[in-house]
C-alpha cells in the first residue's frame, strides 16, 4: 500500500476525514506556539509512517508523499545566490531511470544503444547504459560533471569527502560520525554531543554559511 490512510495520522487526529478552514480555529487569548504545533503534529505522523513502513525511511517518505531531499533543496538556492555556480552529484538505486517508456529515446535504448543523448534549447542529457559492465567509481564519476564552484553529493556514504551528517531524533538512529573521520558537521533536530559541530537541521542559512566556510568559499 503506497497511499496515507486515516490508520496512519496520529491518535489525536485520527477520524478526522475533512479539512478545517482557518474560521474554525480558536486561539487562546495568550496565543499559540505554531512552529511547535507544527512540528509535533509533522513528527507524530513520521513516526506513525516510520511504524507503518517498519522503520524503513524511504518506505515512510512514500506514505507520506514527501521527499528526504529536503535540506539540499533549500541549501541550493542559498547558495546559488551567492553567485555559486552548484552542481549535483546523486547516487540511486540500480533500477533508476529517467526516460519514460515511450518516448524515442526510451526505445533506442532498449534497442541496444549504448549511449543516447537528448538535447534541446534549453538542456541535455547523456544516458549511458552500462549493460553488464562494473559500475564507475565515485572518482570516475566526478569527472563526468562541468566545471563549477560547488559540487554536492547525496549518497556515496564511504567516499572520502567533507560529509554533512543529517541526523533526527525519530527514527533515533545510530550516528556516523563517531566512525567516519571525514564528516565535519552533524546537522540535527535536536540537541546532541558530538565531537564536530552540531547544527541545526532548520537553520538553513547557519549551515550554508558553515559550509561555505569550511570549504574557503567565502
Amino acid at each position: 500500500r503506497t497511499q496515507l490512510a486515516a490508520a496512519d495520522l496520529p491518535d489525536e487526529v485520527e477520524g478526522t476525514d475533512r479539512v478545517f478552514s482557518p474560521a474554525e480555529i480558536t486561539i487562546p487569548e495568550g496565543g499559540i506556539e505554531l512552529d511547535r504545533l507544527v512540528s509535533d503534529f509533522e513528527h507524530a505522523l513520521i513516526r506513525r509512517a516510520l511504524e507503518r513502513a517498519g522503520g524503513n525511511k524511504r518506505l515512510a517518505a512514500d506514505l507520506l508523499h514527501v521527499k528526504r531531499t529536503t535540506l539540499i533543496e533549500k541549501l541550493i538556492p542559498l547558495f546559488v545566490k551567492r553567485g555559486l555556480r552548484v552542481s549535483l552529484i546523486k547516487h540511486a538505486h540500480h533500477t533508476f531511470d529517467v526516460d519514460k517508456e515511450g518516448k524515442d529515446s526510451y526505445r533506442h535504448r532498449h534497442a541496444g544503444a549504448s549511449e543516447v543523448l537528448v538535447t534541446s534549447s534549453r538542456r541535455w542529457v547523456l544516458m549511458h547504459e552500462l549493460r553488464g559492465a562494473q559500475e564507475p567509481t565515485f572518482e570516475e564519476q566526478v569527472r563526468h560533471v562541468s566545471p563549477c564552484d560547488l559540487l554536492i553529493v547525496e549518497g556515496f556514504k564511504f567516499a572520502p569527502i567533507p560529509k554533512l551528517e543529517v541526523w533526527r531524533a525519530e527514527p533515533g538512529e545510530g550516528m556516523l560520525h563517531p566512525n567516519d573521520p571525514h564528516i565535519v558537521a552533524v546537522a540535527s533536530d535536536v540537541k546532541i554531543e558530538a565531537r564536530v559541530p552540531v547544527l541545526d537541521l532548520n537553520a538553513h542559512e547557519d549551515i550554508a554559511a558553515f559550509i561555505l566556510s569550511h570549504l574557503k568559499l567565502v
